[in-house]
């Protein structure tokens, strides 16, 4: 394949790369070493030699690494939290030379208060170029949130959902939603993981941090993403713990997740995690047309009902077992994925639209490899490795005759199924995915990155009863998709306050599936296959200036459909094969403050810029007669915004902060087709329906500690959320009187945690959407009111050694 000879060049390129860059450093020593304290690594402290310009920073595992002339130097090591300490070091005569360090701590901090402080992960991620931002989930373990509603409290970011526990879900960030946003998990892309794997199921404590890539995104990713992208860090404790916790809440929801690791002295390491969700889902929503199964007229209005076919469950383990710090491996790891779930479906894709009958249901098996390495042949050059394949059934059963309506009452129809084209469908989803990373780090200055990530797709259809319409013949057409996204970059670090990064992309996709070349009421599907291919590039650069950083980026960027738009769900979703890539060309800006004002008084702001012209815009479209959706090219799109979030906190007391986002997304195709040839178009420059424009989020915590005995810790919180009035339709189209409006909403969540013996034992009591207002998503589905829950939870780890 052209792409493995590519791959093996540019391999041999660095091996030779580093030969040669050894041979020419003859007189030079490599000082290298580990930083820690207490026993624990630490990261992104500086390593200087005193009265030069050499100097490293330690990466996440403490270690670091500089080449100097032979000569004898005072090394000097710097980190905000410890003391600085000083050594003199001899390096006359030496090629090599090894110096570990251990650091003490300024003040003394209790371990509880390390595990709760929110600045760690924002230190990780302030000497990067790209515009990222990191959200702790830690200090959340003990609350019942999903890594949804987690990512839900980021600025420029909203979680989009039709309904309750287990309901499908899309983000919005900047301007942009659903697909066009990708998700990783410590750096595998998420796109094939199956439903019941989806962000909305997964508990908070599965993940360490979220980092929220707002922009350009590094190469190390390999994202196909126009609106950013979303990388859920999971816990990579090396150490033995268990984390088990049960939840109990309003609507029969229950929640139970284990978390357990076991590593031993000589690298063995067992993880194992395991989660359910459960739910009735039987809130009320209000109605404002009910059908008359008699009469077949809505003709029953404004009514308060409750959901009476939306059970929920889903069960997943995930099981990884390997070694870690060996010789031959830093990490490797093999596991196995297992997940199903159980989903009534109450609507469509609109209120109008009830369903009494109608389900689905999913069994995936996903195995998983990874393996890393680092100092590969030679010092600095690092290898990653991540492989997937997951296999997941689903079947949809729509085979009763029945229209129902909101008070459960229906009428016996001369239809197949409730959707009017009744199925009892089994198919195959496969899908495989694998995540290659070169890095190579030439000095403390200059850093190489390779990466290539691959991703296929394949649907197998059984249908024991289709819709007669489409045939046998579109059933078992192919539904294919294989996508391969090559990226290459550069880094230079001019010094502690400036540094740049350069990188270009290759996108591949090959595409099969049907087509229709009907219309919607008289549909004619034909195969197609069609490839695609194109090249990307930018430029991410971050400036520190005391306690201000600046980034900056521009990147030609690129997103290949995905298999849900191509090919539908066969639930919901019709699909479309002959959709176009995405193209757009991106521009971002922002400037972070991130100071200590006085003595445990901390002050963070983030203040961010973004314009998005954008070619071939995906756009998802819902059909008002039956509630289906689907996806188009929609044309040209402008996108341009603004998101800020301020935070204020003292010590490990108190913390408060706030976050608000505008955007602007507007049609800019200023001519369409028409059957007289091209007229000017009657949604030129009006906002692209069914987005959120204005909306934020402000939060609140304040931490008791030593109640009743050291180590016990009183939390009290506090969050508010709002989102402003948005147009499902376009806005210039239609009367006054038919205008659909999504109205303000406002929200407001609390929680009390009480944590004892740090943190070994856990109660939280939660209450969200406390004054029960009207919530709605996308097309005005409801979303639960008034609820609450508690949540127990237990929690231990041996860091010995």
């Amino acid at each position: 394949m052209i792409f493995t000879k590519y791959f093996q060049s540019i391999v041999a390129v660095f091996f030779l790369f580093s030969f040669a860059n050894g041979f020419s450093q003859q007189g030079n020593v490599h000082l290298y070493g580990k930083i820690i304290s207490n026993g624990a690594p630490l990261q992104d402290v500086v390593v200087r030699l005193e009265s030069t310009s050499f100097t490293a920073q330690t990466d996440q595992k403490g270690q670091y690494a500089i080449i100097a002339p032979q000569g004898i130097y005072q090394m000097v090591v710097v980190s905000p939290n410890y003391q600085t300490k000083k050594l003199n070091i001899d390096l006359q005569r030496k090629t090599e030379y090894k110096c570990n360090v251990d650091l003490e701590l300024k003040a003394p901090i209790s371990l509880k208060e390390v595990a709760i402080k929110r600045k760690s992960s924002r230190q990780k991620v302030k000497e990067s170029a790209f515009n990222v931002v990191a959200l702790e989930a830690k200090p959340l373990h003990n609350s019942t949130l999903d890594l949804a509603h987690l990512l839900d409290k980021s600025s420029g970011v909203k979680i989009r959902e039709t309904g309750g526990v287990g309901s499908d879900m899309s983000i919005s960030f900047n301007g942009f939603s659903g697909k066009h946003v990708k998700l990783f998990m410590d750096g595998v892309p998420m796109q094939g993981f199956g439903t019941a794997f989806q962000l909305n199921n997964i508990p908070v404590g599965i993940a360490d941090r979220i980092e929220v890539y707002k922009g350009v995104v590094p190469v190390e990713l390999g994202a196909d993403a126009l609106g950013g992208a979303i990388n859920i860090v999971t816990n990579q404790r090396n150490h033995t713990f268990m984390d088990l916790s049960y939840s109990y809440g309003s609507f029969n929801t229950h929640k139970t997740n284990l978390n357990f690791g076991f590593t031993d002295a000589n690298g063995f390491t067992l993880q194992l995690n395991a989660f359910q969700n459960y739910s009735d889902n039987n809130y009320k929503v209000f109605i404002e047309d009910i059908l008359d199964v008699n009469t077949g007229t809505y003709s029953i209005h404004n009514k308060w009902v409750e959901r009476f076919h939306d059970t929920y469950h889903n069960e997943t383990v995930v099981l990884k077992t390997g070694f870690v710090k060996k010789k031959w491996a830093d990490r490797f790891l093999i596991g196995v994925t297992f997940g199903q779930e159980y989903a009534d479906i109450q609507t469509a894709n609109m209120m109008k639209i009830v369903f009494g009958k109608k389900f689905r249901t999913s069994h995936t098996i996903m195995p998983t490899l990874n393996y890393e390495k680092r100092n590969l042949f030679t010092k600095g050059l690092n290898f990653k490795l991540a492989a997937t394949y997951n296999q997941n059934k689903n079947s949809n059963n729509d085979t009763i005759n029945r229209q129902y309506n909101w008070l459960g009452d229906y009428r016996v129809t001369g239809s197949a199924g409730e959707s009017g084209n009744g199925t009892l469908v089994s198919y195959y989803n496969n899908n495989y995915s694998t995540t290659t990373n070169l890095n190579y780090r030439l000095d403390s200055k200059n850093t190489f990155s390779l990466n290539n990530v691959l991703t296929g797709y394949n649907r197998k259809n059984e249908i024991e009863n289709t819709n007669p319409e489409l045939g046998v013949a579109y059933d078992n057409m192919a539904r294919i998709s294989q996508k391969n996204v090559v990226g290459l970059s550069y880094r230079h670090k001019f010094n502690q306050s400036l540094n740049f990064d350069i990188f270009g992309k290759n996108y591949q996709q090959n595409i099969k599936g049907p087509v229709n070349t009907g219309d919607v009421s008289s549909p004619s599907f034909i195969a197609v296959e069609k490839d695609y291919n194109a090249t990307g590039y930018g430029i991410a650069a971050t400036y520190c200036y005391k306690a201000l950083q600046f980034k900056a980026s521009a990147e030609k960027a690129f997103r290949m459909p995905t298999e849900n738009e191509l090919f539908g769900d066969e639930v919901l979703e019709t699909g479309n094969a002959a959709l176009k890539a995405e193209n757009s060309m991106n521009y971002n800006f922002g400037v972070v403050l991130n100071k200590e004002v006085a003595t445990n008084h901390t002050i963070y702001s983030d203040l961010n810029f973004y314009y998005r012209d954008t070619q071939d815009y995906i756009r998802r479209i819902i059909e008002q007669r039956n509630g289906t959706a689907s996806s188009t090219n929609h044309g040209k799109v402008r996108n341009m915004g603004v998101d800020a979030e301020v935070r204020y906190s003292f010590k490990n007391k108190f913390s408060i902060g706030a976050n608000v986002t505008y955007q602007d997304l507007r049609d800019k195709e200023r001519f369409v087709a028409s059957t007289s040839g091209e007229r000017e178009s009657l949604t030129y420059n009006i906002r692209i329906p069914n987005v959120p424009y204005f909306f934020g989020n402000l939060d609140a915590s304040y931490n008791f500690q030593n109640i009743w005995k050291k180590g016990n810790v009183l939390s009290l919180n506090y969050a508010m959320n709002f989102v402003g009035d948005f147009f499902l339709n376009w806005e210039n189209l239609g009367s006054s009187n038919n205008k659909l409006i999504l109205p303000q909403q406002l929200s407001h969540d609390f929680n009390v945690t009480f944590s004892a013996a740090h943190g070994k034992y856990n109660i939280a009591l939660e209450a969200r959407n406390l004054t029960n207002e009207l919530l709605y998503d996308n097309y005005a589905l409801q979303k639960p009111g008034r609820n609450f829950s508690v949540k127990l939870r237990y929690f231990i780890m041996d860091k010995r050694k």
